[in-house]
């Protein structure tokens, strides 16, 4: 009786660098100069990939690519985009941040809860939205 094979499993196949996958799911964007992560994206639009082979952790590609590239992320630490796109995953656009960092950067752009349009129309009484 032979060996139970799955399907869609190899036997020894190979499995390729975390840094080969990430460069080969990226398009650079000539405007911008962001790298724009071409695989899987999360509902809020962040990039991730698997540290290794099927089954194994995913994680946040623009981490992954902060690491491959600039180094190891202390515990504690973000990474931001200074580009604002979720999807980019160029190191040169990325930078090590707090939780209070993060939240500056989300309210001096207007993106987050309390500096975007949404926190605006919420402070906007109802009666004021009637009358215009």
């Amino acid at each position: 009786m032979g060996q139970l094979r799955l399907p869609g499993f190899k036997r020894n196949c190979k499995v390729v660098p975390l840094a080969d996958r990430l460069l080969g799911r990226m398009t650079p964007e000539p405007t911008s100069g962001c790298w724009l992560w071409t695989g899987s994206l999360s509902v809020s639009g962040y990039g991730f990939i698997r540290e290794g082979r099927r089954g194994s952790k995913q994680v946040l590609a623009h981490r992954a690519a902060y690491e491959l590239f600039r180094g190891a992320i202390p515990p504690g630490l973000f990474v931001r985009h200074d580009c604002d796109n979720r999807a980019c995953v160029n190191p040169t656009h990325l930078r090590l941040g707090t939780v209070e960092d993060n939240a500056r950067d989300r309210t001096l752009r207007g993106r987050g809860w309390r500096g975007g349009p949404i926190a605006k129309a919420l402070r906007t009484s109802p009666a004021s939205l009637l009358a215009a």
